[in-house]
């Protein structure tokens, strides 16, 4: 607990920040100077708690994230495996990532996963078949989190070890199966088959016109102009992919109730502050404006975890965009959803503090513009 309150107080003070009461008073060149060490030093807090997360909370379990798993039908690890047992070793090989490259094997013997005379034999027959376990590695291509109540607001995909993997997230292995059963892992469409809602309140002049160029193309689009709830359900609904870059979630302008009835969500790309944001109901599952895009359908929902400034989100948004071809840009080859997220965080200038907010819920589609 002492963990999630230090977490949230450095978004507490973050959403301070951005607050248009406090923005509103930053007028001149000092002020700036000292709205900015702020965000700096809010930022580098954010890092410093999450290496901690990573060293000493997770520890040697961080090696559960390893970007590798061992293929056990290679003959290879079946050499190896044959003859642990030989040894008399009783050791469970969905483990063996645990201990493969580990650094912190003592914290795995004080966990029970293993004891110290087997650790010290298991360790010995791994540097014996070092190089020919090390053909048995095969890529993971996607890690999906489910996060409980208390740690839902914590940006793990920042951790070092998920930093450059394509993650997502789900409310729950069930929602996951269900939606695994029902949703194909590509999308085609064309720009056309997109709708976007940009500036809807009318005072994000500089972020509509970053995003001009992404509008060329589509036919449903509203600029600069408040949604009625029909049409947004509408757009929801009837085109292949949302996008809304706007105050919050949108929920302003249609009821979750509302979406959560439907069937037929498409891909939403939520950008505006705390769209993603789950909030506490004690004992029952924590709920939010994603949950409700999920049970309507949506196969993901990109949204942000707590509130961040408009230059540094555009500028990840576009990065989003143009990795997943949005932009018809002449890139080689373009990335599904979760992986251009995981891959867009850098272009903040704050990288934990704006870049570590946004994260994918669902499955990693990839869309291919026609």
């Amino acid at each position: 607990s002492d963990l999630i309150n230090a977490f949230k107080t450095i978004v507490d003070l973050s959403n301070g920040t951005t607050a248009a009461e406090v923005t509103s008073c930053v007028k001149t060149k000092e002020d700036r100077k000292k709205w900015w060490e702020t965000r700096f030093e809010l930022d580098s807090k954010m890092k410093s708690l999450l290496h901690y997360i990573e060293e000493k909370v997770l520890g040697a379990f961080a090696n559960i994230f390893a970007p590798y798993y061992f293929d056990q039908s290679m003959p290879e690890f079946q050499k190896f495996e044959q003859e642990t047992k030989a040894l008399g070793l009783k050791f469970n090989m969905q483990h063996l990532g645990l201990i493969f490259n580990q650094e912190k094997p003592h914290e795995l013997i004080d966990q029970g996963i293993i004891d110290e005379y087997s650790l010290g034999l298991l360790r010995t027959l791994i540097n014996k078949h070092g190089k020919k376990l090390e053909l048995c590695k095969k890529p993971v291509k996607h890690t999906v989190l489910i996060t409980s109540n208390q740690s839902h607001a914590i940006p793990w995909e920042s951790l070092a070890t998920l930093e450059p993997l394509s993650v997502s997230r789900m409310p729950s292995l069930h929602s996951l199966h269900k939606l695994l059963q029902t949703q194909n892992q590509c999308i085609h469409i064309t720009k056309k088959d997109v709708a976007m809602i940009i500036n809807p309140n009318g005072d994000l002049p500089k972020t509509q016109s970053r995003f001009e160029n992404l509008i060329f193309g589509c036919e449903s689009v509203i600029v600069n102009e408040k949604p009625t709830s029909k049409q947004f359900m509408n757009m929801l609904e009837e085109r292949k992919a949302f996008v809304y870059i706007g105050h919050g979630s949108g929920d302003q302008y249609v009821r979750v109730s509302e979406i959560k009835k439907s069937a037929k969500i498409s891909p939403s790309f939520l950008l505006g502050c705390s769209s993603a944001y789950m909030k506490p109901r004690g004992q029952l599952n924590s709920t939010g404006t994603i949950i409700g895009y999920l049970l309507g359908g949506a196969p993901f929902v990109v949204g942000n975890l707590w509130d961040v400034t408009d230059k540094d989100v555009d500028k990840f948004s576009l990065s989003m965009f143009e990795k997943m071809g949005f932009l018809n840009t002449n890139a080689n080859e373009y990335q599904n959803v979760a992986a251009a997220v995981s891959r867009s965080r850098n272009v903040c200038k704050l990288r934990y503090l704006n870049g570590a907010a946004p994260i994918v819920y669902g499955l990693p589609i990839e869309i291919k513009f026609l």
